[in-house]
Order: structure tokens, then C-alpha cells, then sequence
């Protein structure tokens, strides 16, 4: 009003650390709870408002999802939920938000978008919607291996290797020695790659080093030292530079407190001493520049901040005053995807029991990245769908930020779909 005092209100915004989000005056009812931003309450009122259904509530309250071109129907399925799924009434992730369904629940399965990871689902034997494949899992299939069973259920099953001569680097750091906390889906991870780069990469599984639980003799045997590259990934590929490698690393990485380089850290290491005994990334980035190979791409579910989902791995060090330096200068021909950037911690999706990034990263090249679905899915898409999901659950299951870091060409083509159904 004209020459009156301005109207500024006193309300906030909070989100308890349940995840429900509410509005107070002045302050939030717990020191728990977190102010956020008007815009994030609007957001996360907005999804919090569609119902949350369970296997008894009646068909009558439920929206019916739009009809996809691009369905290829089944005969009904059944499958449970793994995790508290959202149900969308199209099958892309900004399309209007139909319902919640509690995990556990038993539903049916229609059909599967072709080139994507996305089923059409029903409740109580009404269609109801789109959900993603990594939140469901047959019956039959043991939750903690959802992602692996929801792979397999989109794939044809394994054919001849439609590139013999690929080779892959799978290394599952679990069991550590001593008092270092365990890694424990690590195993679990290097499965569902695994299956991924022979199964939809069309790798040959003679091709594939399968590293559980790598001291760090195995990985100087597998990818050489600071003296040779000449290790037993060199000694796998094709003679002619036609390999396409793959790597991939779940397990524990630590900063060297006294050179600030990142370290792999093997299962027999002292992550106060990695400059001793751990793994050096910028000599696995070295050696890797030096083969002859058409092209070379690394996932790293690890971070190099210091600390682990379980507590700190570094003594006497807080997260804060551990930095690293040039740990994610990789070489410009060397595609690289990690789980986080710089301080970051890399979280762990303990219902899907795998790595936040690995099951996210998962679903992106099994489809759900696909923006423009013409079925190849590029560096850009699956590093804008780990940010449009595994950064925004990091920061609603554990309020902290997690960002892949990624290095490489965008418009490089991670996988084709349509090349292994």
C-alpha cells in the first residue's frame, strides 16, 4: 500500500528429516528439521499431494495412465515394489505424478516401452501407470539383486558377443581388512555391471577381469605400475587398437594426505598411508592413455573425500580439512564417470542395496536416460539423469550433495539399445 511499511511475512519453510515438508512462523518446530526455499516447498508439496496407494485400496481413486505408442504389451506379470515408487501417468519422469505405492506391494506388469527401462503396471487388476524397472522386481527375484533381475527381464537372453573383442575391468571392493568399514554392495554392484557389459554391450564374458575384493597387487597386475602399463588388461586386447574397454570400480577411494592425489584403495591398504600401499588414479589415468584401444571409458562408484558411508577412513582428519588435487584430470580420449565431485561423499542405496550411482547409472543406459529415444544413450543424457535423480536423492535421504563428476565428449554414445534385443 502507497506510504504504509512493506508486508513481509514471517513464515518459513521446513523439511523434517522424515521428508515431509511444512510451514511455520519464525522457525522450524525441530533443530532437525531444515529450512529450504519457498520453491523447493512448492515443489515437494506438489509431489507429496498425489496418493499414496497400497494393495487394498480401491481401483476407483486412481487415475488411468495415458496409452503409450511405443507399449509393447505382455500377459500380466507379477512383480512387487522394492522401494516407495512413484507411478507417472506417462512414461517420462516430468509427466504428471499419478500415485505413490508403499514397498512390498504386489502389482501386475502389462508392458514394457520399447529402447527403455519403463513398465506400464497395474493394482488390483486396473492399469494404473508407468513406473521404472529398478523399482520392481519379479517375485521370485531376491530384492537385493532387483537391478540385476530387471535387466535380465528386458533383455533377450545372451547371444553370441556382438564385440569379442572388448574387454572389461570389473573390481568389487567389499571385505577390507582390519578396522576399514566394509564396502557392502560393492559385490553386488560389480554383478549387475557385469551383466550389463555382457549382456547389453554384447562383451564376451572370456573378455570380462573380474576383480572381488582387489588387493593391490591384483590391480598392479591388472593395469601395471608407474614403471609398465604392461599389465593383464593390455595383455587382453585386440593387437590392432579395436578393443572398447570398459572399467569399473566400486569400493573405497582416499586422498593421499601428503601428495593430495585420489587413490584407489585396495582391500589389504592403509588408508592413512595410500601413498604407500594404495592404488594412484592418475597412474591408472596414465597407464590407460598409453593402450592402444578404439575407446575407453571408466566408472568410478567411489569418492576421495576421505570419509565413507560408514564414518571417516582417515584418522585425526575431518572431511573439511581433506582436499585433493587434480584427482579427476583424466585424459581427453578416456570417458570418466564417478559417483561424486570434489569433497562429495558417495551415499549407498540401501533398499536396492547398491551404490547410488551405480543403480542410477544403471537405469540410464538401460533406457531411462534416453531423452530424445532414438535409442543410443549418450554421456549428456545419463550425466542429466544421475542429476535429475541420484543428486536429488542424496539430498532427500541424506541431506548432503552428491554430483557425478563426468569427463569426456557429451554426444559420445554410451550404449545402443537396440543393438543386443
Amino acid at each position: 500500500m502507497p506510504g504504509g511499511k512493506k508486508n513481509i511475512s514471517n513464515n518459513v519453510y521446513c523439511r523434517s528429516v522424515e521428508g515431509t515438508v511444512y510451514q511455520r512462523a519464525y522457525q522450524c518446530t525441530s533443530l532437525s528439521d531444515r529450512q529450504i526455499s519457498k520453491a523447493e516447498f512448492d515443489q515437494l508439496k506438489g509431489e507429496q499431494s498425489s496418493p499414496t496407494v497400497t494393495g487394498t485400496d480401491p481401483p476407483s481413486r486412481i487415475a488411468k495412465p495415458g496409452r503409450h505408442p511405443d507399449l509393447e504389451p505382455f500377459d500380466e506379470a507379477a512383480y512387487v515394489t522394492v522401494t516407495g515408487t512413484v507411478v507417472y501417468d506417462q512414461p517420462q519422469t516430468r509427466s504428471s505424478k499419478i500415485a505413490k505405492i508403499m514397498a512390498g506391494t504386489k502389482i501386475g506388469v502389462h508392458g514394457k516401452i520399447k529402447n527403455s527401462n519403463w513398465y506400464l503396471i497395474s493394482l488390483n487388476g486396473v492399469q494404473l501407470g508407468y513406473v521404472l524397472g529398478f523399482d520392481i522386481a519379479r517375485t521370485d527375484a531376491a530384492p537385493e539383486n532387483n537391478v540385476i533381475a530387471n535387466a535380465e527381464a528386458k533383455l533377450s537372453p545372451r547371444a553370441a558377443p556382438t564385440n569379442p573383442d572388448a574387454v572389461a575391468v570389473i573390481i568389487g571392493n567389499r571385505d577390507y581388512e582390519g578396522s576399514i568399514p566394509d564396502v557392502d554392495y560393492a559385490h553386488n554392484d560389480a554383478g549387475a555391471v557385469k551383466k550389463f557389459v555382457t549382456h547389453l554391450l554384447g562383451y564376451d564374458p572370456e573378455n570380462v577381469i573380474d576383480l572381488r575384493d582387489a588387493t593391490q597387487a591384483k590391480l598392479q597386475a591388472t593395469f601395471g605400475n608407474e614403471r609398465s602399463h604392461q599389465g593383464k588388461l593390455w595383455s587382453y586386447l585386440d593387437a590392432k587398437g579395436g578393443s572398447d574397454v570398459v572399467i569399473y570400480y566400486s569400493g573405497h577411494g582416499v586422498p593421499g594426505l601428503r601428495d593430495g592425489r585420489g587413490y584407489l584403495l585396495p582391500t589389504d591398504a592403509d588408508p592413512d598411508h595410500p601413498e604407500i600401499n594404495g592404488y594412484p588414479l592418475d597412474t591408472l589415468y596414465a597407464n590407460l592413455e598409453k593402450l592402444e584401444a578404439r575407446s575407453i571409458t571408466i566408472l568410478i562408484d567411489a569418492c576421495f573425500s576421505g570419509e565413507s558411508h560408514k564414518g571417516m577412513l582417515i584418522r585425526s582428519a575431518s572431511p573439511i580439512l581433506v582436499t585433493q588435487k587434480d584427482i579427476h584430470k583424466a585424459p581427453k580420449r578416456v570417458v570418466v564417470l564417478t559417483a561424486a565431485s570434489g569433497d562429495q561423499l558417495a551415499s549407498w542405496d540401501e533398499t536396492a542395496k547398491h551404490g547410488l550411482f551405480t543403480r542410477y547409472f544403471l537405469e540410464a543406459v538401460y533406457g531411462a536416460a534416453d531423452a530424445d529415444k532414438d535409442g543410443a544413450v549418450s554421456l549428456d543424457e545419463v550425466k542429466t539423469y544421475l542429476d535429475d535423480t541420484m543428486t536429488r536423492r542424496a539430498r532427500r535421504d541424506f541431506l548432503r550433495e552428491q554430483e557425478a563428476w563426468v569427463s569426456g565428449a557429451s554426444d559420445t554414445v554410451l550404449v545402443r539399445l537396440g543393438d543386443r534385443e
